[in-house]
């Protein structure tokens, strides 16, 4: 049913594809949930980290750091672990 309405004197009227044209896209739907899942992981990585930091500066008089290479490191078997250090 492509009319929606015909008039006796000869006008008609489409049928709106208000369903079929407000409807999402499903990959697009998708895309944004796994973006917002990334950004949650990004997020807790960001504040367990900054926790973490918090709890090892807080008490502490000195503190040294060490430049690792974390692209040798992360092609063992520990990679992914190795990255979120």
């Amino acid at each position: 049913m492509m009319i929606f309405v015909a008039t006796s004197n000869k006008l008609c009227v489409q049928r709106p594809w208000f369903f079929v044209d407000l409807q999402p896209n499903p990959r697009l739907v998708q895309q944004r949930k796994v973006a917002e899942f990334h950004e949650h992981i990004a997020n807790s990585r960001k504040y367990s980290h900054r926790k973490i930091a918090y709890q090892l500066c807080d008490p502490a008089q000195v503190i040294f750091l060490e430049d690792l290479s974390l692209v040798v490191l992360s092609k063992g078997t520990l990679g992914k672990h190795c990255q979120d250090a």
